[in-house]
């Protein structure tokens, strides 16, 4: 069995959508099929939904491992909630009938589950439960780019060298070797869809800076591909003077009947899901709720959590009132995220002056998008809401509108919308004032919510569509972003939702 990846998280809202970012980023890598990435988004989505239904306040953490044993790739849950036995019993027997898609109280949607995945495990191991569903892979055999960098003076033991190199990635990978001397070779090798790359260096030579500076460049023309270097040359190992290069792994020329195929494929899924940035960004998934004044509370769900792509939310507090940002970067992925970044540095400088207004706020963002060095060609839409326990002032440049609920659940669209930022750089924003009576809801959200559902179903439209599932109104938002999460193969966009509620 070899592990691809486990974490503990905190169990709260945020880990379902970071879970299932996650899922997507591994299931893509390891050739699943659609039908079953959406089964499975399914499953554990439902899963964990209940988790947090059920779980009590010393129920901090939920482990989350994926792995592949053989051929199939099982994903494993191990929580300590209470445990449920008639799931147990239906699990292993099949002995009570539910229908399918009911969610339970006391039965975490068991028809559901199992009827997707028949063959899931649940179990109870000492103070924990144990849940774990398996997928079989859509075989075919990943491609490797072998690359020797082995001087042609090298002893005639290399041949069987190369050979072993080939057999201890089969049947897992397919292998295509090239000398790393030839350019013209890696340039015709760029557009074959290789996962990852074994580097043989020669073990009677130790990495020159040269050798270095050309695996730096190797992994640029490779487009950040995993690299595994292997060496006899123990001083050819040295990780910190490697990983700069790009190596993600090395390994002993000794060790390579063993562990190369296990370190190719763990390699290849930790570039799967590095662009979530759990190394770089300091996050508190606990923080899905914020308060602001003495009269709004915040919840928030989606990417802005997990901060894996364009979309982000800036909150700062002043002393007597609130700034809240919520935007959305033109792009995907790892680029948009990066860019995200730089204009929540824009906008954090320019809230530390004084007598900043929404308006004013909006064209120095708009100019810094012509003429500022770094943020200068991005495009991005956002809401800014300067709020107080006056009121709220707001300017919507380019984003979906707000969604205002009352007390009695009636709801509309609310606001204007103005230019996006980026497009012309002569226009002049004006901000609009209004105030949140007690018991009032705002929902905003971006637009990936529409493009990960049905393009053609946007705002009212939309949200409509996901009232008719909700049952009832408690814990509204949470419902709302529950209900609104598409099937994981379709999740194309970033997604985000945030509810400004005022309670007194």
């Amino acid at each position: 069995m070899n592990i691809l990846y486990h974490k503990s998280f905190s169990l709260n809202t945020a880990i379902l959508s970071e879970i299932r970012c996650l899922l997507v980023a591994i299931c893509k890598k390891q050739n699943i099929a659609d039908a079953d990435m959406d089964n499975l988004g399914t499953g554990i989505t439902e899963y964990l939904v209940n988790l947090l239904e059920h779980a009590r306040a010393q129920d901090t953490l939920v482990t989350v491992s994926i792995g592949l044993n053989q051929q199939n790739l099982f994903i494993e849950i191990i929580d300590a909630t209470p445990h449920f036995a008639e799931f147990y019993r239906y699990a292993k027997q099949g002995a009570i009938n539910i229908a399918e898609g009911d969610l339970m109280v006391s039965g975490m949607g068991l028809g559901l589950i199992i009827t997707l995945f028949p063959d899931c495990e649940y179990e109870k191991q000492e103070q924990f439960n144990r849940f774990c569903i398996q997928l079989n892979q859509n075989w075919q055999s990943k491609k490797v780019l072998v690359i020797k960098n082995i001087n042609p003076d090298s002893p005639p033991d290399l041949a069987d060298f190369l050979r072993l190199v080939e057999l201890s990635l089969e049947p897992n990978f397919a292998c295509t070797f090239i000398d790393s001397t030839s350019d013209t070779n890696l340039e015709g090798q760029l557009d074959k869809s290789y996962r990852a790359v074994v580097y043989l260096a020669d073990k009677n030579q130790s990495l020159s800076r040269e050798g270095l500076a050309k695996l730096s460049k190797l992994n640029q023309k490779l487009q950040a591909l995993p690299i595994i270097l292997v060496s006899s040359n123990k001083d050819n190992l040295g990780l910190a003077q490697t990983n700069m290069h790009g190596v993600t792994d090395v390994l002993l020329a000794s060790q390579v009947e063993i562990e190369l195929s296990a370190r190719v494929e763990k390699s290849i899924c930790r570039s799967s899901i590095e662009y979530l940035g759990y190394a770089e960004l300091k996050q508190n998934r606990d923080r899905c709720w914020h308060n602001i004044s003495a009269n709004y509370v915040m919840s928030t769900f989606g990417s802005i959590n997990h901060k894996c792509g364009g979309d982000f939310l800036v909150h700062v507090k002043k002393q007597d009132y609130d700034w809240v940002i919520l935007g959305d970067v033109m792009g995907h992925d790892e680029l948009a995220r990066q860019e995200s970044i730089m204009v929540q540095g824009f906008l954090l400088g320019c809230l530390q002056q004084e007598n900043m207004t929404t308006a004013l706020l909006a064209k120095k963002l708009s100019d810094a998008l012509y003429q500022d060095e770094i943020l200068e060609a991005s495009l991005l839409t956002c809401l800014i809401l300067k709020i107080s326990n006056e009121g709220i002032d707001l300017i919507n440049l380019g984003h979906p509108k707000p969604i205002l609920f009352n007390p009695t659940n009636q709801y509309q669209e609310f606001g204007n919308i103005q230019p996006m930022l980026g497009l012309n750089r002569d226009t002049n924003y004006s901000s609009e004032s209004f105030k949140l009576e007690q018991g009032d809801r705002l929902i905003l959200v971006t637009d990936g919510v529409f493009e990960n559902n049905d393009k053609q179903c946007l705002g009212i439209q939309w949200l409509e569509t996901i009232l008719k599932r909700i049952k009832n109104n408690h814990n509204l938002a949470e419902q709302v972003w529950l209900k609104a999460l598409p099937k994981l193969s379709q999740e194309i966009d970033d997604a985000s939702l945030v509810c400004l509620e005022r309670h007194l």
